[in-house]
């Protein structure tokens, strides 16, 4: 015998429709503007500018983010995509950007207060070949202001921080127009 349709469907909608962990994405939802900050052997350089725009898709299941700005100097574009898996209990995260071709994959939890989200994964070095541990942490700071730190680990070395970015709220009607596609 066939799979049980009707047993099929309930047990994927159990799992299927957004909840409180959701609701922190809705959060960072909208237009900002950023300021990265590069760390070079510990010392934080020049803020550089750019902006975001992030938006709910499929339903409120993910939060999708298009990136534009600076990175050293070097134009920089990237998008992420951002969701919350209810069967695994976890934030997940993948990213791609105009300065390398793998996809950066990361997941992981909230803290007690809510504010502050810990995502941990692996991306390639290619200083060394090999891959490196890395760690982003979300802060959610208020309505119109989050930040993300991202930190890397290599084979024998201490954790360093790589850079950071404060993303602020951009007022209303004064959204970006840095999306090439269709919104889901």
């Amino acid at each position: 015998g066939g799979a049980d349709v009707n047993a099929m469907v309930a047990a994927m909608a159990k799992f299927a429709e957004p909840g409180e962990n959701h609701a922190r994405l809705k959060a960072m939802e909208g237009s900002f503007d950023t300021a990265l900050t590069v760390y070079l052997n510990g010392k934080a350089q020049a803020p550089e500018k750019g902006y975001a725009e992030l938006w709910l898709m499929l339903g409120g299941r993910f939060l999708a983010e298009d990136y534009k700005g600076s990175f050293l100097g070097r134009p920089v574009s990237s998008h992420i995509l951002f969701g919350y898996d209810n069967a695994r209990k976890v934030y997940t995260s993948a990213r791609v950007t105009n300065l390398n071709t793998d996809m950066m994959v990361r997941e992981g939890t909230v803290d007690a207060t809510g504010k502050l989200i810990t995502l941990k994964g692996t991306a390639f070095d290619p200083l060394t070949g090999k891959s490196a541990t890395g760690r982003m942490v979300y802060t959610l700071e208020s309505a119109d202001k989050f930040s993300v730190e991202v930190f890397e680990t290599k084979e024998g070395q201490p954790e360093a921080k790589l850079f950071d970015v404060t993303y602020t709220r951009r007022k209303e009607g004064t959204r970006h127009a840095c999306l090439d596609g269709v919104r889901f």
